[in-house]
Order: structure tokens, then sequence, then C-alpha cells
């Protein structure tokens, strides 16, 4: 009897992948059945996995293709000369540049609204949800950093900062509605110390994927980050001799790629 297994990811496309993987074998080969389709909830809150249930098809299943019949020679008909084989084309995938803009000023009044409407935003989100957390402000030369403490501040950190992101990102729409030019200012939303943590994390994995690209000459693959993780990836790797690097994938499930190049 096939052995059947069962798959769980963030989605069914995701799973289908893990079970190809598992049975080293492609999509043709495999019966996959849908457990949960999965969901990604509301900021991160609330989101369920895919599961799938996946086998091996039996080799019988499997439609065999047909052998072509060699076809005769036609003594009448001279061989025609061969033809040039033509230069292979080499595609490569886009590679994501990490470029760093510098950040425009905020100015004083700018970043005076940034503060009063970063908070109003934040305290209301945080009241709604009934966390056990408070936030505060900073005034940077490019921007207002609001940073948040307290004991559920876990919950609005989310999975690899990905709640976290949702947070800034919501609020910087809600704090620059209909504001452009000076009156713009850009909000960062930290927790803690967790972005700098993060940061020296991602940095110390990718000099260890480099060290491995180098040591058995092969690429290796990160798992799937959002682009502001996969640019310190690439900002951290830059300069590295023999080391290239590139994106690859669709968005959510784009990860970067570290090449060995002699």
């Amino acid at each position: 009897m096939t052995e059947r297994i069962e798959f769980v990811a963030k989605t069914v496309d995701e799973a289908v992948m893990n079970a190809m993987k598992h049975f080293n074998t492609t999509r043709d080969r495999i019966n996959v059945r849908i457990v949960e389709e999965g969901s990604k909830g509301l900021f991160g809150f609330g989101a369920k996995d895919a599961k799938i249930v996946a086998a091996l098809k039996d080799i019988t299943e499997i439609p065999q293709p047909k052998k072509a019949e060699p076809k005769k020679a036609d003594p009448k008909k001279k061989a025609e000369p061969k033809k040039k084989a033509e230069p292979k084309v080499e595609v490569t995938e886009e590679v994501e540049k990490p470029v760093k803009p510098a950040p425009a000023p905020v100015t004083e009044e700018a970043a005076k609204h940034g503060e009063v409407a970063a908070l109003e935003f934040i305290n209301g989100l945080i009241s709604s949800m009934g966390l056990d957390c408070t936030a505060t402000t900073e005034v940077q030369t490019d921007c207002v950093k609001v940073v948040l403490h307290g004991e559920d501040v876990g919950t609005l950190i989310g999975r690899r900062g990905d709640t976290l992101d949702s947070v800034q990102y919501l609020t910087n729409l809600y704090v620059n509605k209909k504001r452009k030019g000076d009156d713009y200012c850009r909000i960062i939303v930290d927790s803690e110390t967790y972005r700098a943590k993060r940061q020296e994390t991602l940095v110390r994995l990718a000099n260890s994927m480099a060290a491995k690209a180098t040591k058995y000459r092969k690429d290796m693959s990160f798992e799937p980050m959002n682009p502001y993780e996969r640019r310190i990836i690439h900002s951290a790797l830059q300069d590295k001799p023999n080391i290239k690097t590139k994106s690859v994938g669709e968005e959510p499930n784009r990860r970067v790629v570290v090449m060995y190049k002699k």
C-alpha cells in the first residue's frame, strides 16, 4: 500500500512543494488531497496553515511515453548537412540590488504631527486588542520611531516580525493620509530592540550561508523573507569575494539564493 503523509505549510502550493521534496519526485507522480486551504488571518492574527495529504502514485497509474519508431532512411535522399548548434542563452533571475537611498529629513511640523497621529493609531490598536502594552516615541533625523513595550509585545511582533511590519505599514498610511512632500513623516515601529537583534541574526546567518556556499561550491537558499529582510542579506554579502546573491520566486515565497562564483 502506498504511504500517505500529511504536510503542513503556509499555503497549499508550499505544502505540495514539501511533498515533492519528501518523495524526491515531480508533481505528476504524487496524489494530493487538500485537507485545509489555510488562511492569512487579519494582520497575522488567526492565520491558519494549509494542510494536505500526499502519496506516491502507483507506477502503473503513470502513463509511459510511447517510444518513437526509428525512421527508415530513404536511399534516394541525400544526407542533409548537420545544422550548427545555436548558442545557449542563459536566463538569470533579476538581482535585488541593496540600494539604500538616503531618507529625506523630517520637518519639525511633520514630526509633531507624526508623533501624535502614530500614538493615536497604535494606542487605539492596543486598546481594541486588549493587550498589555505601551508605546513611546522618539523623533529622529529622518523619521519618528515608535517603540512598543509590555508583556504582550510578542503578539505585536508576530512570526518573524510579520505582524510588526503590518502595524508599521498601517501606521504610516494613517499618519500620512493626504500628506506629501515636507508634510510626510516616515514612521518606524519597533518592539524594544527587536529589529536590531533581527538584523544581527540575519547578517550572521548570511555569513554562515556564504561560508557554506564557498566550502561546498553550491548554491544555498534561504527560507522566504520579506523585501526588508532580503535587502539585509544582499547588503551583508555584496562585497564578499566569490559570492553572488539573487532573489527568486514570487511573493510571499520569494527567497534569497547565495551562489558561489569562480
